[in-house]
């Protein structure tokens, strides 16, 4: 994307941000409790959302 608008410099930063983006993601872990609107919710590994206690939050 970033070659079509900023030539070969913008495509080299688009590939390098990119990178970063992708590493950053790899050490992540998917944690199902999170904080919305002042509660804390869990999401399942359908999708859906339920209120839990405060306690499962970090």
């Amino acid at each position: 994307m970033g070659g079509a608008v900023g030539g070969p410099r913008g495509a080299a930063v688009g590939a390098a941000a990119g990178a970063v983006a992708g590493a950053h993601r790899r050490h992540r872990r998917w944690h199902p409790y999170y904080w919305r609107h002042g509660q804390c919710w869990y999401r399942s590994r359908s999708g859906r959302s339920h209120p839990v206690s405060h306690r499962h939050c970090r």
